[in-house]
C-alpha cells in the first residue's frame, strides 16, 4: 500500500450490511450500498510491514507499505528479466528482497467497459527464482528505489507488448 497517502480500500457484501476493518491498531467501519459496494479509507501510513488486514473475520497477510508505482506500455516494459538474464546473472543471484513485489495484471481486454475487479494475479516477491517473471524495467527501477529509500516498493505491472501506442492514451490525446 502506498505510504503517506490515505489508502481506499473496497468490496462487496450485502446492502445494508456493516464492514469492518483492522488495520495497524486502527479500526474503520462501512455500511454497503444498496448495490452491493463498500469503500473505507485508511490514514496515512508510514512505510513498514509485514502487516495483517482483517476484513470482517477474513485476513490478509504479508500486506507491506511503501512506495507503489504502475508500470504500462509495450514491449519495453512487459519485457521480463528472463529474456536478459544472460547479461545480468550476478544481479539475478543477489535479487532476494522481500521489500520489492509485483503484482502481474493479468492481459483481458473489454473495449467497452472498464471493469471493478481483476480476473487473478497476485503478488509476488523478487527472488533469484521469481525475477525471470518480473519487468526488466520495472524491476532495475524498483531496485534503485529500494537502495535511495530503503521502503517496501510495489510494482503493479500493467503492460502489453505488441500493443498500439493508442490503447495506452486517452481518446482526448
Amino acid at each position: 500500500l502506498q505510504r503517506n497517502s490515505g489508502v481506499r480500500i473496497w468490496g462487496w457484501a450485502q446492502p445494508g450490511q456493516k464492514v469492518t476493518i483492522k488495520f495497524i491498531g486502527k479500526t474503520y467501519t462501512a455500511v454497503t450500498r444498496p448495490d452491493s459496494e463498500w469503500a473505507v479509507m485508511l490514514s496515512p501510513m508510514k512505510a513498514g510491514g509485514p502487516y495483517s488486514m482483517y476484513i470482517d473475520g477474513r485476513v490478509l497477510n504479508n500486506i507491506m507499505v511503501g512506495e507503489v508505482w504502475l508500470c504500462s506500455g509495450q514491449s519495453n516494459m512487459w519485457l521480463v528479466m528472463q529474456r536478459i538474464a544472460p547479461h545480468c546473472m550476478n544481479i539475478i543471484e543477489h535479487s532476494d528482497n522481500p521489500d520489492i513485489r509485483e503484482f502481474l495484471v493479468p492481459a483481458r481486454y473489454d473495449f467497452n467497459t472498464p471493469q471493478k475487479q481483476l480476473q487473478g494475479g497476485s503478488w509476488k516477491s523478487v527472488n533469484p527464482w521469481t525475477i525471470y517473471g518480473f519487468s526488466a524495467t520495472g524491476y532495475f527501477f524498483a531496485r534503485a528505489l529500494w537502495k535511495k529509500y530503503h521502503v517496501p516498493i510495489g510494482l503493479i505491472n500493467a503492460s502489453v507488448g505488441g500493443t498500439p501506442i493508442q490503447s495506452w492514451l486517452s481518446a482526448a490525446s
